[in-house]
């Protein structure tokens, strides 16, 4: 990633996109983020996961993104779900700004394409 700060590959995996967020998130590309997300998140997917396993920094314009896709995506019916594993440097902002309330979150990526592809 030289000289990139933020870099969010999108993948299919079959009605679910999986956008792997990989850098650091804050407000110089927080837009940046939301638009992938987005793109991610076509009304031809079902739900989209956001793995932040390689998410070194998110701060509070992460946040505010996340939650607005979170909205965005519910407003079309498209589910989100996040990948943050147990020891995680973002977790705990994520816990404190109750972002894991809101939304579904796993510790890999592989139960939360489960998870989005069996929604109960």
């Amino acid at each position: 990633m030289t000289g990139e700060l933020l870099r969010v590959d999108i993948e299919d995996a079959g009605a679910v996109r999986i956008a792997r967020v990989i850098g650091e998130v804050d407000i110089s590309n927080a837009g940046t983020l939301q638009e992938r997300l987005m793109e991610a998140g076509s009304p031809e997917a079902a739900a989209v996961v956001v793995d932040l396993t390689k998410t070194e920094y998110l701060d509070s314009a992460g946040i505010r993104t996340l939650f607005t896709v979170l909205d965005l995506l519910r407003d079309r019916g498209t589910a989100l779900h996040l990948v943050v594993s147990e020891s995680a440097v973002i977790r705990r902002v994520i816990a404190l700004t109750a972002l894991d309330e809101a939304c579904p979150t796993w510790p890999n990526t592989a139960e939360a394409v489960e998870a989005a592809m069996n929604p109960t």
